[in-house]
C-alpha cells in the first residue's frame, strides 16, 4: 500500500502526517509514503523546514516538492509513482485539483482535518494584496480544474475569490463538484459533516468520526505538574495575511502588558513561525518563556487555534481573545471561558481565572461534545483501519 500525503510546506507534512505514517507503517508491512510538499506556505521558517525534513527522512520516507498546478504534470507524477491513497487536509484550489486527477485516475482520496475549520477567516486585503505570487498559483490551480471539469475559468475563479475575500460558501456555485471532493473524509464530531455540506456542498463520501491528533497532547501534558501561570497560543496572523507585520507585531507588544501583572507567561509558538518577533517584543520580561511544546498551565489565551480545544481539555481555562473585524466564531466560543476584547480584559480574566477551581477531567470532556470527542484512541489507529 501506498499513500501520497500532500501540504505546504516540508513542516505541516511533518506536524499532520508523520505520525500516521509511522503508525501505519508498524501495522502493515507493505505500506510505502511519500510526501508532497507543494511550498505554498507563507514565511516558512527555514530551520523548522530543515528539522521536519531530517525527521520525515528519518522514519524512511521521501519528501518531494512539486510546485506545478500544472494537471498533466500531475497526471504523470501519478501514473508514474501509482499511490493507493491521496491525503489532503484542506479544502483550497491545489488539493481540489489533485483530488479531480486522483478520483479520475481511481486512486482514493481521503480528506484528514489539521484543526478545526470554521465558516470564515477574515484576511487583510491589503495582506493578501503581498501575496501576489501565491494567488497567481491558486488561480493557476483553478484554471487546471476549469480543464479538468471543462467549467468556466471565469465564473470558477470568481466564486472562489467571494470564498477567499467574504468567506462566501462554495455549495451551489462552479466549486461545487463531486470530482473535487474527497472520497473519504474524517470528522471530528457529526458537526463537521453538516459543515462540509454547508460550506462546500460535499455529499455522498464516507465519513468516519476521528479523535484530533492534538488530543494526543493531552494526557503526557497533563502528567506534568500543573505550574501556576498564563499560556499565550500564538498563530500565524501575519504569515497568513490576517495582519500585516506592524499590525502584528503591535500585538505582541501589547501582551508586554500581560506579562507585567501575571507570575509566568509562556509564549507557545506555532510550528510555522519564527521566533525572532516573539523574541524582540518580550525582551526584557524574565517571566516570559517563549517555547514551541505545550506547557501545563492554569490558564490558556488564543485568538481562534484549534489548540483552544487541547487547552480546555489540560485546564478548562481557555480566554478567547478577540481582535477587531476577527469575531469569534461558535466553535471558539463553546470553549471560551471568557471572550476578551481588549487587553485590560484579558488581564483582569487571566487574573481572576487563576483563582477558579478546576473543572474535573469529565466535565471537560463534556463542554467539547458538540465539536470533538475525547476517545482515548488514537486518531492513527481509526485511519490505519479505514485504510
Amino acid at each position: 500500500m501506498k499513500v501520497a500525503f500532500i501540504d505546504a510546506s516540508v513542516t505541516e507534512l511533518k506536524k499532520n502526517y508523520l505520525g500516521i505514517a509511522d503508525y501505519c507503517k508498524g501495522k502493515r508491512p507493505d505500506f510505502s509514503a511519500v510526501f508532497i510538499s507543494v511550498d505554498t506556505a507563507s514565511n516558512v521558517v527555514e530551520t523548522m523546514e530543515g528539522s521536519a525534513l531530517e525527521a520525515i527522512e528519518k522514519s524512511g520516507y521521501n519528501v518531494v516538492h512539486l510546485t506545478s498546478f500544472n494537471n498533466k504534470k500531475i497526471e504523470k507524477w501519478v501514473e508514474e509513482e501509482k499511490p493507493d491513497i491521496l491525503f489532503s487536509n484542506a479544502m483550497n484550489t491545489y488539493n481540489e485539483l489533485w483530488n479531480c486527477i486522483c478520483n479520475r485516475k481511481g486512486i482514493q482520496t481521503f480528506f484528514y482535518p489539521h484543526g478545526f475549520q470554521i465558516d470564515n477567516l477574515f484576511y487583510k486585503k491589503s495582506a493578501l494584496l503581498s501575496k501576489v505570487t501565491k494567488i497567481l498559483r491558486y488561480a493557476y490551480a483553478i484554471w487546471n480544474i476549469s480543464k479538468e471539469i471543462d467549467r468556466s475559468f471565469v465564473k470558477m475563479f470568481k466564486d472562489y475569490s467571494s470564498y477567499i475575500s467574504n468567506g462566501a460558501a462554495l455549495v451551489g456555485t462552479s466549486m461545487d463538484d463531486k470530482r473535487l471532493y474527497p472520497s473519504k473524509v474524517f470528522v471530528y464530531s457529526d458537526y463537521y459533516k453538516e459543515f462540509w455540506h454547508r460550506k462546500y456542498g460535499i455529499t455522498g463520501v464516507e465519513y468516519v468520526n476521528i479523535m484530533p491528533y492534538d488530543f494526543l497532547l493531552v494526557e503526557p501534558v497533563m502528567a506534568k505538574p500543573q505550574e501556576e501561570a498564563v499560556c499565550y497560543i500564538t498563530q500565524t496572523l501575519h504569515e497568513d495575511g490576517r495582519y500585516s507585520k506592524e499590525e502584528f507585531y503591535e500585538l505582541l507588544i501589547s501582551y508586554r502588558k500581560l506579562a507585567e501583572n501575571v507570575k509566568k507567561l509562556y509564549v507557545k509558538l506555532h510550528p510555522r513561525v519564527d521566533s525572532a518577533e516573539y523574541d524582540k517584543a518580550f525582551e526584557g520580561l524574565n517571566n516570559v518563556e517563549i517555547v514551541r511544546d505545550f506547557p501545563n498551565c492554569k490558564c490558556y489565551i488564543t485568538h481562534y487555534s484549534s489548540m483552544a480545544y487541547t487547552a480546555k481539555l489540560v485546564s478548562g481555562n481557555v480566554i478567547i481573545h478577540e481582535l477587531p473585524g476577527q469575531p469569534t466564531h461558535e466553535v471558539y466560543k463553546e470553549v471560551a471561558s471568557v471572550i476578551a476584547y481588549n487587553m485590560d480584559e484579558v488581564v483582569k480574566a487571566a487574573n481572576d481565572l487563576m483563582t477558579t477551581p478546576d473543572m474535573s477531567f469529565e466535565e471537560r470532556k463534556k463542554s467539547i461534545r458538540k465539536y470533538a470527542s475525547y476517545t482515548g484512541v488514537s486518531p492513527y489507529e481509526v485511519i490505519d483501519s479505514a485504510l
